[in-house]
């Protein structure tokens, strides 16, 4: 179990709460991503579309420059933002690994 400051989806675009799981590994897209983006099986309810994409899947990534501090924010739209190294303790994670996101 992870516990750790996270940073969540805004009012507007909020991280979906429930029962998921690790879908699988991304690439990272940037250094303030983290080593990579562990995308998850959880989508958004209020974004249809991201970026042209077709879908709008929920991932766990770095925190993108945002201050998480040491109780978190909203500052995402829906995806879960920690710090590096906290990211850093879920690598390898197999999929199919259980994730519950807590509201």
């Amino acid at each position: 179990m992870l516990n750790a400051p996270a940073g969540i989806g805004t009012g507007t675009d909020p991280t979906p709460p429930g029962q998921f799981f690790v879908a699988f590994y991304e690439q990272s897209l940037g250094a303030g991503y983290g080593p990579f983006i562990l995308v998850t099986s959880a989508h958004s309810d209020a974004i249809a579309d991201w970026e042209g994409s077709g879908d709008a899947v929920i991932g766990i990534h770095g925190p993108l420059g945002a201050d998480i501090g040491s109780s978190g924010v909203a500052v995402s739209h829906g995806c879960i933002r920690l710090p590096i190294d906290d990211l850093v303790r879920l690598a390898g994670l197999p999929a199919g690994t259980p994730i519950t996101i807590a509201a």
